[in-house]
C-alpha cells in the first residue's frame, strides 16, 4: 500500500518591500516591529534578544538559567570522562596525518604525530594507500595500509577523490581528472565508500593506539576524543560531508562521550600559519594590521585558496575577506601526466604491464615523487628506474634500464597545474578586491606542493610580475599545517577567525506580488483576494559572500501563515545555491534541492484552545485553517550546516539541519547496500540524483508553461500547485500578509520584545512562552 504523498508549504510575500534585491542575511538593525512583524533570536541561554540586548520580560533571567541547564545536560556525556583530547585529521589524497592536544591547553601544545607503522623514519604523514587479499571464498579483505604496501602489491589510492561525485566542474579542474576518474581502481566488489572506510579505519584504531601508548591504559580510559576532521572546502556540502560519514562508519566519534566536527582545510592550514607567524616573530610578524593575507593550500587533489584581512596583532585576530575558491588539481595532477607522457612515448610496452608495476605505489611512482620534490627550474634532465625494450638512446638507458626525462619534458607535467594556480591566485585577488578595496600583501603556501621547489620559484615568479607587492612565504612544515590547524580549530575555533563568508546561498520558494517586468510569465497566476501573484521565486535567507559571526543566532522570517487542510504534517522545501549571483527562480540549473524543513502540525491542529488563532476558510473540497508560521535559518560554523527551524508562536514546528539530503523515491530514502558487509546504510546523496530535484529544473523550467496558471485555486486565498492537487496532496503557500504598514528589512524581518509577542498570539501575563532551542556556538 502506498504511503499518502507528503504536504509541501509554499512561502509567500505580500508586498515588495518585503523581497529585497539584496536580502542578505544582513538586514536592517533597530527596526520597530508590529505584532505581526517578528523575528526572535535567543542569546546562549535561551532568553530573548532584542537588537543584541537581552530580553525586557521580566521572565528573561530565569529563561536564561533554563536554558543553562538544558546546555548543560545534553553536553554532560562529554563531560563525563576527565580528559578531554582534540585530535586534528588530515585525510588527504596522497598522504593523511594527525595532531593532538589536551583541551585546555594553549595552541602552543599542539603535538603532531610523526611515527607510523612500517615506517623507521619520523614521517609527518603516512601514505593514504592499501592494499588487499583475497579469501578462500573469494572476498576481497584488507591487507595492509600506509607504509606497509609494498610496491609489489596492488595497491590503491586517490580514492578520497571518488568521494566527490557532485561537485559542479570548475574550469580549472585538472582535465585528465574528469576523463580518468573512473580508472581510479577499487578492489572486485568494493566502492571508493568502501576503500575510504577500510583505510579511515585503520587510521582510527592507529590514532587511539598512538595516544594510549603514550598516555598509558587507565589515563586512555578517561579520555574524550574531539576528532575535527578537515575538509576541502571547495567540495559541496555533500561531498565534504561524505567524507564525515565515511570517518563515522569507520569509528570517529563513536565511542561514548566522543564527537567528530569539520573544518576546511585552507582554514585549518591558516590558523596554524597565523599562530606561527604571530607567536614567533613578534614586533618582527610580516602580517600588518588591515592587510590582507591569501592563503594557498595545494594538496594532493585539490587547490583551496582563501583570504584574510589582518584585523589585529595582539592578540592576532583576522575576518574572512572573501569567499574561498578551489579547483581539483593537486599533485596527483602531476602523476597524471607523466603517466599520460609514458603512454604516449612507450605506448604497449607502459600500458600493458601490470599494476604492480605502474600503479600509484610502484617504485615507478615512487622514483617520480622523488624527482617531483626535488625537480627545479634549470635542473638537468632526471632519471627513473623501469624495465623496457626500448632502442632510443636518448629516452631510454638499456644499460641502468632508466627512463630518461629532460627539463622540458617534466616542466609540461608541471605547468598545466601550476597554471591553473595562478588563474586561481588572481580570481582570489580580483574577489577579494571587490569586498575590501585592500590589496594582498602576502601568500603564504601550504600543503605538501608547497615543498615541491619548482612550483615554489613559479609562484614567486608569478606574484613579483602581477602583485608586484606581495611577497610569498612558505611556513615551517608546510605538509602538515592542516592537521595542526584543525587541532587548533578544535581548541578555540574563533580565536583567530573573528569572521567568515557563507560559501553559499541558502533558501526556500516563495511566491509574492506581482511586479511587472521582473518575472516570467509563465510563473504569473491570479489570486482574487491577494491579486496578482507570481511563483517559483527563490527567497535567499543567506547569500554566498554574506559575513558570519561565530555566534550568530537565528534570523527569523516572519509575518507568514500557512493554509491547512485534512493534513497535519508537511514539509517546507530548502535550496542551495553556489552560484555568486544566486538564481532569482527555482527552475535554475545553479539551483540545488538540498532537503526538507519538517513541519508537524498535529498538536495545533488538535488543540481546541487555539482555534482562536486560526481563520477557518471554507473552500471547495473542505474546510482549511490559517496557521501563522516563522521559519528560522542558522549557519552552525563548528558543525559545518545549515539549520532551519519553523514555529507558529511559541510551538516549535520542526526543525532540520542540512549539509545534503538522502535521495527520495516516491517519499522513502533509499538505502545503500554497503559493498562489504551487505549491510545497508542510508548514504546521503545529493538531491540532483532525485527524479524530483535539480536535474528535472531544466526539463520543468520548459514543460510547466500554464495555461492560465500552475496553481488552481479552491477558493480566494488558497492556492494548490496543480501537479500536486493531482496526487491529491493539499499544498498551501506560507503566505506573509500584513495589515502593519511599519517598516521593515529587506528581508520582511522584525525583532520585537516578548510583549508585542503575548499581544500577538493571546496569551497572558502568566503564560510562559516555550523555549526555542538555541543553536549553540
Amino acid at each position: 500500500m502506498s504511503s499518502r504523498p507528503v504536504t509541501t508549504f509554499e512561502v509567500g510575500i505580500q508586498d515588495s518591500q518585503d523581497f529585497p534585491e539584496d536580502n542578505g542575511s544582513e538586514g536592517k538593525k533597530n527596526q520597530k516591529g508590529s505584532a505581526h512583524d517578528k523575528a526572535r533570536r535567543k542569546n546562549k541561554g535561551g532568553a530573548e534578544v532584542i537588537n543584541g540586548k537581552g530580553a525586557k520580560n521580566g521572565n528573561s533571567t530565569d529563561k536564561r538559567k533554563q536554558g543553562q541547564k538544558k546546555k548543560a545536560t545534553e553536553t554532560s556525556n562529554f563531560k563525563e570522562k576527565s580528559i578531554s583530547i582534540v585530535v586534528g585529521v588530515d585525510f588527504g589524497t596522497t598522504y593523511s596525518g594527525f595532531a593532538s592536544s589536551v583541551k585546555t591547553s594553549s595552541y602552543d601544545r599542539v603535538t603532531k604525530h610523526r611515527k607510523w607503522p612500517s615506517c623507521s623514519n619520523a614521517q609527518e604523514k603516512v601514505p593514504t594507500v592499501v592494499s588487499y587479499n583475497t579469501t578462500d571464498e573469494g572476498q576481497k579483505r584488507l591487507s595492509s595500509w600506509g607504509y606497509a604496501v609494498k610496491s609489489s602489491s596492488e595497491a590503491y589510492t586517490w580514492f578520497k577523490l571518488g568521494l566527490s561525485q557532485t561537485q559542479r566542474k570548475h574550469r580549472l579542474d585538472d582535465q585528465l581528472l574528469s576523463e580518468e576518474i573512473s580508472e581510479i581502481k577499487c578492489p572486485d566488489g568494493r566502492s571508493y565508500k568502501s576503500v575510504a572506510i577500510d583505510y579511515l579505519q585503520k587510521l582510527y584504531a592507529y590514532i587511539l593506539s598512538a595516544i594510549e601508548d603514550e598516555l598509558g591504559e587507565a589515563t586512555f580510559s578517561q579520555v574524550a576524543f574531539h576528532f575535527v576532521l578537515a575538509t576541502p572546502a571547495g567540495w559541496p556540502d555533500f561531498d565534504r560531508q561524505n567524507i564525515k560519514n565515511c570517518a563515522k562508519a569507520a569509528g570517529f566519534g563513536a565511542r561514548e562521550s566522543d564527537k567528530i566536527s569539520m573544518v576546511s582545510e585552507p582554514e585549518a592550514a591558516a590558523i596554524c600559519v597565523f599562530h606561527t607567524y604571530s607567536t614567533k616573530l613578534g614586533s618582527e610578524c610580516p602580517l600588518k594590521p588591515e592587510s590582507n593575507v591569501m592563503i594557498v593550500d595545494m594538496g594532493g587533489g585539490t587547490v583551496d585558496l582563501i583570504t584574510y584581512t589582518v584585523k589585529n596583532l595582539k592578540p592576532f585576530e583576522v575576518e574572512e575577506a572573501c569567499v574561498g575558491s578551489g579547483a581539483k588539481c593537486g599533485s596527483t595532477s602531476i602523476n597524471r601526466q607523466f603517466l599520460k607522457f609514458m603512454e604516449s612515448r612507450f605506448g604497449d610496452q607502459f600500458k600493458n604491464k601490470p599494476q604492480k608495476d605502474i600503479g600509484l605505489k610502484s617504485k615507478l611512482m615512487n622514483g617520480f615523487e622523488d624527482i617531483k620534490r626535488m625537480f627545479t627550474e634549470d635542473a638537468d634532465s632526471q632519471r627513473v628506474p623501469f624495465p623496457l625494450e626500448w632502442d632510443n638512446a636518448d629516452q631510454y638507458d638499456t644499460d641502468n634500464q632508466e627512463i630518461i626525462l629532460t627539463n622540458e619534458e617534466l616542466r609540461s607535467m608541471f605547468d598545466p597545474m601550476v597554471k591553473n594556480i595562478f588563474e586561481l591566485i588572481q580570481g582570489q585577488v580580483e574577489e577579494a578586491k571587490k569586498e575590501t578595496n585592500t590589496p594582498i600583501t602576502t601568500i603564504i603556501l601550504c600543503g605538501g606542493l608547497a615543498e615541491s621547489k619548482y612550483i615554489r620559484f613559479k609562484i614567486k615568479a608569478f606574484c613579483n610580475e602581477y602583485l608586484k607587492t606581495a611577497q610569498v612565504m612558505i611556513p615551517e612544515s608546510p605538509w602538515s599545517a592542516i592537521c595542526v590547524g584543525a587541532t587548533m580549530s578544535g581548541l578555540d575555533p574563533n580565536k583567530v577567525i573573528k569572521s567568515r563568508r557563507a560559501r553559499r546561498a541558502y533558501g526556500t520558494v516563495v511566491h509574492r506580488k506581482f511586479e511587472e517586468g521582473l518575472y516570467e510569465e509563465r510563473d504569473v497566476f491570479d489570486c482574487p483576494k491577494l491579486g496578482k501573484r507570481v511563483g517559483n521565486v527563490m527567497h535567499w535567507h543567506i547569500k554566498k559572500g554574506d559575513r558570519k559571526l561565530p555566534n550568530d543566532r537565528y534570523k527569523w522570517l516572519t509575518r507568514g501563515f500557512i493554509d491547512v487542510g485534512n493534513d497535519d504534517n508537511g514539509e517546507i522545501e530548502v535550496f542551495s545555491s553556489d552560484l555568486n549571483d544566486a538564481p532569482s527562480r527555482r527552475y535554475h540549473p545553479g539551483v540545488d534541492k538540498i532537503g526538507s524543513l519538517p513541519i508537524d502540525l498535529s498538536e495545533i491542529i488538535g488543540n481546541n484552545s487555539r482555534k482562536r488563532k486560526s481563520e477557518d476558510i471554507v473552500s471547495g473540497f473542505s474546510r482549511k485553517r490559517r496557521i501563522p508560521i516563522q521559519i528560522g535559518q542558522v549557519i552552525l560554523p563548528q558543525a559545518d550546516s545549515v539549520e532551519f527551524v519553523a514555529r507558529t508562536g511559541n510551538k516549535k514546528l520542526g526543525k532540520a539541519t542540512f549539509n545534503y539530503a538522502p535521495i527520495m523515491i516516491d517519499g522513502k530514502a533509499v538505502a545503500d547496500v554497503d559493498d562489504d558487509d551487505a549491510q545497508p546504510d542510508v548514504w546521503l546523496i545529493p538531491t540532483r540524483a532525485n527524479p524530483t530535484s535539480n536535474d528535472e529544473n531544466r526539463e520543468r523550467s520548459t514543460e510547466d508553461e500554464r495555461s492560465g496558471s500552475e496553481y488552481s485555486i479552491n477558493d480566494d486565498s488558497i492556492f494548490v500547485p496543480k501537479a500536486l492537487e493531482l496526487s491529491n496532496i493539499q499544498s498551501s503557500p506560507i503566505n506573509l500578509d500584513t495589515e502593519d504598514e511599519s517598516e521593515s528589512n529587506e528581508n520582511g524581518e522584525r525583532e520585537i520584545d516578548d510583549q508585542e509577542f503575548r499581544e500577538y498570539e493571546g496569551l497572558g501575563e502568566d503564560e510562559e512562552l516555550e523555549e526555542c532551542e538555541d543553536p549553540g556556538e
